[in-house]
């Protein structure tokens, strides 16, 4: 069967972020080729991209990918015999082993004809983006680890910062997606969602099905909500803020669950730290805060984008929230390491926020 290569390596690209990166379960470090699909699985998640090549197996994702990135030829013909792919080429000839007995789960959504797919919200990409800056690592409170959808607003808190994103349009039910998740998922620009019994499709105009985990905990709704609630004032933030937050970022690790910038609000000035491996960097600004000493950590590059949004931060008593006129707010807690967040963490059910149309 002939194919073209760029486009097979484009399809390979798009269920990679699907691979495991220890192989715990069998076959999740490999590429699953079914004919007219090719699909990858975690454990975690799942992605299935309809491509056909008319081979069936599985092959090592890291050696198959590097080698067909290499491979010159625009089209090349791929034949099966038994336990091996063959690609010939102009000039070439490649067999690939491969195990022909497919072993590892099919995670299968509906088709993408299906009446069972839901529309989601045009800034559910957006919304979930922002949020994914501010989950809990703390895997004791799985629920708190997730990015929260309810009605017409998507949620993140790590009992020290939270974000509240107010969407176009409302989902019919509340889900929870594991931030880790929501950092790739946000990639694939998908527009319909569906949920089963243990399991949170979403599909793209490009026909890639993305599914995740359903985990089903009741998430703090109405606590959450209450955090960005109080009383504060508004201080304008220093112009050229974001041209220190892009220095200081180089300095800071490289991962992105580690990134943070200290942020001291002092009389007159506010003050950006940051450190990594590679050294650290502090800058001062001019501002015209009067109040005590406030310090904050915040991911700069979240930081950049908020001040991409607005130019102004509300500060109360134990609070600094920067909050649009579009339905944007980021929190972030003044609260000394002893004391508890006022988040508490029993898990009320969910109560439903008014509809918007």
């Amino acid at each position: 069967m002939k194919i073209n290569r760029q486009q097979l390596t484009d399809a390979l690209a798009k269920v990679k972020p699907g691979l495991a990166n220890n192989e715990m379960i069998e076959q999740s470090t490999h590429f699953i080729f079914d004919d007219k699909i090719i699909r990858t699985f975690s454990g975690e998640m799942a992605i299935t991209h309809q491509f056909e090549t008319g081979l069936v197996g599985a092959v090592p994702a890291k050696e198959f990918y590097s080698l067909f990135t290499k491979i010159p030829d625009e089209q090349i013909d791929a034949s099966q015999d038994g336990t091996k792919f063959i690609f010939k080429g102009k000039g070439r000839r490649v067999s690939f082993n491969i195990d022909p007995d497919i072993k590892i789960t099919n995670i299968e959504a509906a088709g993408s004809r299906s009446k069972v797919w839901m529309k989601l919200p045009e800034n559910f990409c957006e919304s979930i983006k922002y949020c994914s800056f501010s989950v809990s690592k703390n895997m004791t409170e799985p629920e708190m680890t997730c990015v929260a959808i309810d009605d017409h607003e998507a949620f993140s808190c790590d009992r020290v910062r939270a974000t509240k994103i107010v969407m176009e349009t409302n989902v019919d039910k509340p889900f929870l997606i594991p931030g880790s998740v929501a950092q790739i998922l946000n990639n694939y620009n998908p527009h319909l969602y569906y949920m089963d019994e243990n399991w949170l499709h979403f599909i793209n105009k490009e026909k890639t099905t993305f599914s995740c985990n359903r985990m089903d905990k009741e998430y703090p709704f109405e606590p959450i909500r209450g955090v960005f609630e109080f009383d504060g004032k508004k201080v304008q933030l220093p112009s050229g803020l974001k041209e220190v937050l892009d220095r200081s970022k180089i300095l800071v690790s490289n991962e992105l669950d580690e990134k943070e910038t200290s942020i001291t609000f002092a009389k007159g000035k506010v003050i950006c730290e940051a450190s990594g491996i590679f050294g650290e960097i502090m800058e001062e600004t001019e501002s015209d805060y009067k109040g005590k000493d406030l310090k904050i950590t915040i991911h700069p590059e979240l930081l950049m984008e908020i001040l991409q949004r607005i130019s102004t931060a509300i500060i109360g008593e134990d609070k600094v929230l920067f909050k649009d006129d579009e339905g944007f707010e980021h929190v972030i807690l003044l609260i000394p390491d002893d004391v508890e967040p006022p988040v508490e963490a029993t898990k009320p059910k969910a109560k439903r926020s008014k509809k918007t149309k």
